[in-house]
Parts: C-alpha cells; structure tokens; sequence
C-alpha cells in the first residue's frame, strides 16, 4: 500500500501556523517589556518561514494526490478543502513579508509587528478551516480509502489485533 505524502506534511503547517499568532502576541509583550525587538521578533520569523516552506510542500503533495482521491470524495468537499489551502497561502506569504517588515526601524517594525499579529490571526483562521475541511475529507467522505482501496463504510468499532482475551 503506498503512503501518501500530503498527510504527513500537512501536520507540519498546520501546527506551525497555528504558533505563529501566539508567538507573535509574545514577542509583542516582551518587546513591550523591554526586550529588544530583534531578539523577541526571530522565533517569530523562523516559525513563520517553517510554516511558508512546509505550506508549499503540502500545497504541491495535495495536488499532487488530488486525482487518486477524488474519484472517492465528492467534488465538492474536494473543492471546497483545495480552496481553503489556496487562500491560506498567500495570507501566509502575507505574514511572511510583514514579519520581516517587523526587524525594520522603530515606527515602521513596530508597525508591522502589530499589523503581522492581525494578519496571523487571519492566517491561522484560514489554516484553521483547511485543516477542518481535509480532515472531513479523511473522515467523513473516506478519502483514505484511495490508499487502502476499501469501500466499506467505517462501523465505529475498534478491533485490536493483538488482543488476546486470555
């Protein structure tokens, strides 16, 4: 049974994304405490790079997967989770620019710290509803099923192989 790429990368941004408005609203208060910007803003801006690559990986393995699954899930489910990621990208390129706009001068990093802060949170609500409507895909419309090749309907029921009832 081959492994699909997309699952596994998708994780990645997902839980990277997700950081990034938390850890901006850190870096934010600590700045605001005194520390210097350049030292609170770079966890800030190595997440968002991590989740700007990792995002374009899941991007290009999701496309790449997309004619395997789609004969199993409806179009539209199909569609509706392809155009979450594409309008996640480009808020996460978005968040990218404003992060390094942030390592500016006092006015104009302090700025686009705040504004990156807003557009992360947008960002990770887009993130947010990919995720959501992928997972639908796996769980409520079988999209795994082009990697398992079964059709049955899932029962609910977990069976344990290595249970004995010695």
């Amino acid at each position: 049974m081959p492994v699909p790429l997309h699952p596994i990368v998708v994780h990645f941004p997902i839980v990277l994304g997700l950081a990034v408005p938390l850890l901006a609203l850190i870096a934010l208060i600590r700045i605001g405490a005194g520390a210097k910007p350049r030292a609170a803003w770079t966890p800030v801006l190595v997440v968002v790079l991590l989740t700007l690559v990792f995002g374009i990986f899941a991007t290009r393995s999701g496309e790449s997967e997309e004619e395997r699954v789609e004969e199993f899930v409806p179009h539209d489910a199909m569609e509706l989770h392809e155009g979450n990621g594409k309008r996640f990208m480009p808020l996460i390129m978005i968040t990218t620019v404003l992060t390094l706009a942030g390592f500016a001068g006092r006015r104009v990093g302090g700025a686009a710290r705040g504004v990156t802060l807003v557009v992360a949170l947008l960002m990770a609500a887009q993130l947010f509803w990919a995720a959501k409507t992928g997972g639908a895909l796996v769980y409520e419309h079988g999209a795994a099923n082009a990697y398992t090749g079964e059709l049955a309907e899932p029962t609910g029921e977990y069976e344990d192989e290595h249970d004995d009832d010695d």
